[in-house]
């Protein structure tokens, strides 16, 4: 009986929801200068994919903090600035592998792209597209049109015309 009457009572109180460790949704939006900086980081390593990008530099380059940029990407994106780079370049090799030449292999590619570990390249290829990289690269065809992205995918910046991302960058 004395377990009834504490749980009611712990029902009962007003006990703020971080005493729980209970995250809460965020109180403000991001602010203009966040959003704009996050839209510009993600142009400029659409643009760029090759770069040797680390949040810092990313940061730098859009005139933010390197806490607000993360925290910006994260608030707005879901994901991380690093892991619009990681898409953007896994983009850039599903390409590559589509249109290489015959001789050309994954790893060539892969590591053009910056993955030289490439188990993991390999698990994050098949998990962003569905398929392994060497079945894409079997597949293709010359003159054939790219698949479509894994169902899981989202894209990292919503579609933008060449006009609007010069005017970010």
């Amino acid at each position: 009986m004395q377990f009834k009457a504490m749980s009611a009572s712990v029902e009962t109180a007003d006990i703020p929801s971080n005493a729980w460790n209970i995250p809460r949704e965020p109180s403000t939006p991001a602010s203009q200068t966040v959003t704009l900086g996050v839209r510009r980081a993600e142009a400029l390593i659409l643009t760029k994919p090759e770069r040797p990008f680390t949040v810092n530099s990313l940061a730098r380059a859009v005139g933010l903090s390197t806490r607000s940029l993360s925290r910006g990407f994260q608030r707005l994106r879901g994901y991380g600035p690093m892991a619009a780079v990681r898409r953007a370049r896994l983009e850039r090799v599903r390409l590559d592998l589509l249109t290489a030449a015959p001789h050309e292999s994954v790893t060539n590619v892969a590591m053009r792209w910056g993955f030289y570990h490439l188990g993991r390249f390999s698990g994050l290829y098949a998990a962003h597209f569905g398929e392994l990289p060497s079945a894409t690269r079997r597949n293709a065809r010359p003159g054939s049109r790219p698949l479509q992205p894994h169902a899981e995918y989202r894209a990292p910046l919503p579609f933008l015309t060449s006009q609007q991302l010069k005017e970010l960058v």
